[in-house]
């Protein structure tokens, strides 16, 4: 996908621009004026391109003598033009783009599933379709090879058991859908699928729904970029285990998924709220969204899978809210994590639990906030966050972030297996038994600049308490640490002797 994008103001003369094969083309804010010819097309959208839109363009005083402003001939999605100014044209131009006439059908739910299913087959151009609220045949709908479809509710009566599927080239949206249960034998209400170009779920609500065996959302091996925007999804229950609320796999271009809440949802064992798998040419995004009161992990990335993770709040989740299990390049960046939980023997890191043996693996987290995380039951390994980088070449940046009254038994806030740096960041009142900002092992690089440790304490109770802002268990005798310009105060630590057989052990102007 490209967007062509001007500044709204100057004048762009002649450009002549072909999005075909599969392109998907945007194009904002440009101020146009001519000439046009030799059969040219400043906006030229053809052969299978995949997405063409213009919005807020102005067309003005241009002369055409043999050509146009604006085509679209054998294209597959929905297309459009907006709030768009054509003014003292020469000639009269019909835009194809966008204007071309939209079907409209309703779905009933009283009607019978082949009634149902006749009308969705008999879809031959962009449609609209008018989804009334009641429960729906358990029966799945499929759109194979269609031509853009918007599936569209009224936003306040409830939708329950339908079950689509896009595949084969179809684009689908939802919009305004009020969704609720039940969901059974391996159904999913919506699922994007077998190269299916484009899904968008928009403003759409999924509350107190039982899943047995199935899913809300499932993106697989969709062409273009597909999102999950400006929803909710509020007390459901997926009660089979490995489910999950969206499920993303095998998508080609990353999906967006932003202003989303998810609030008090339980899914069973070995579950979670996102998962993102399969591999994608760009990261996945998840912006500027909420989540609450969950059981199980909130965010689950595999499978070598890109993630972006930024502006989100984690309030009280139990279950590690962000699981990176063997995830591509992985970015966290001005999120807050608060009072996130976890309660079993062994647990891990309350609000990030990252584990890869990818070479060259590479994750950053900076400009974020990570309070009162807490791991009950004993053995916990990093209150807030657990770290195992297995393969040398991996690397784990944590800058600009604070860390506050965090607990689990080795590594308050933080327990790294594996290389980091830590740069400009705050350390307080953290606790352990050993460890009670940060516990390093096993024989990697550990630097740490320009941070604040203050106020650690250590879980006297426990004996053999350690390192009250750090503590640095050597399993092989190669593990640098570098601090440098760090301030180190007020740590309680155990009155007893601690040697430190790091090789070597550096702290300078701190």
């Amino acid at each position: 996908p490209v967007t062509f994008r001007g500044d709204g103001e100057n004048v762009v003369s002649s450009l002549s621009i072909q999005c075909s094969g599969g392109s998907s083309c945007v194009f904002e804010n440009i101020r146009y004026q001519g000439p046009i010819d030799l059969n040219r097309v400043f906006i030229q959208c053809e052969d299978l391109s995949t997405y063409c839109k213009v919005d807020n363009c102005n067309f003005a005083s241009t002369n055409v003598n043999t050509g146009q402003i604006a085509s679209d001939r054998t294209t597959q999605a929905r297309h459009s033009v907006e709030m768009n100014k054509f003014v003292s044209l020469f000639i009269f131009l019909f835009l194809l783009c966008g204007v071309r006439s939209q079907e409209q059908i309703t779905i009933d739910p009283a009607d019978s599933s082949s009634t149902t299913d006749s009308k969705l087959q008999q879809i031959s151009s962009e449609t609209i379709v008018t989804v009334l609220p009641g429960t729906y045949p358990q029966y799945l709908f499929v759109l194979d090879g269609k031509p853009p479809v918007t599936f569209r509710g009224d936003g306040e009566n409830v939708v329950s058991s339908l079950s689509i599927q896009c595949s084969g080239g179809s684009s689908c949206v939802f919009e305004n859908i009020r969704y609720q249960g039940p969901i059974d034998l391996n159904r999913v209400f919506i699922q994007c699928e077998d190269l299916s170009t484009y899904c968008k779920v928009d403003n759409c609500n999924f509350a107190s729904t039982n899943v047995n065996t199935g899913s809300f959302i499932r993106f697989g091996d969709v062409k273009s970029t597909s999102s999950v925007v400006n929803s909710e999804f509020l007390f459901n229950n997926l009660a089979g285990e490995n489910q999950y609320l969206i499920d993303i796999t095998q998508t080609i271009n990353g999906t967006l998924m932003k202003n989303l809440t998810f609030n008090s949802n339980t899914v069973g064992y070995g579950g979670g709220i996102i998962r993102l798998s399969g591999g994608a040419t760009d990261p996945h995004r998840i912006q500027s969204s909420h989540f609450e009161a969950n059981n199980v992990f909130s965010i689950k990335i595999e499978a070598s899978t890109q993630a972006t993770i930024e502006d989100c709040t984690f309030l009280s989740n139990q279950g590690s809210s962000i699981y990176c299990d063997g995830c591509g390049t992985f970015i966290v960046n001005r999120t807050t994590f608060n009072s996130d939980t976890m309660s079993a023997n062994g647990a891990m890191g309350a609000s990030l639990r990252l584990e890869s043996n990818n070479q060259n693996f590479e994750a950053l987290i900076s400009n974020s906030l990570f309070y009162n995380a807490l791991l009950n039951g004993g053995g916990g390994l990093g209150g807030a966050i657990y770290a195992s980088l297995t393969d040398p070449s991996s690397n784990l940046r944590i800058e600009n972030s604070n860390f506050s009254q965090c607990y689990g038994d080795d590594g308050g806030a933080i327990f790294l297996r594996g290389n980091a740096e830590i740069v400009g960041c705050r350390f307080e009142n953290n606790i352990a038994t050993n460890g009670g900002a940060i516990k390093a092992v096993d024989g990697y690089i550990l630097r740490v600049q320009e941070s604040i440790f203050k106020d650690h304490k250590l879980d006297l109770s426990e004996n053999g308490a350690h390192g009250g802002s750090a503590q640095i268990s050597i399993a092989e005798l190669k593990l640098f640490i570098e601090m440098q310009h760090d301030a180190i105060s007020m740590n309680l630590v155990k009155a007893a002797a601690r040697t430190f057989t790091s090789d070597p052990f550096r702290i300078s102007r701190s």
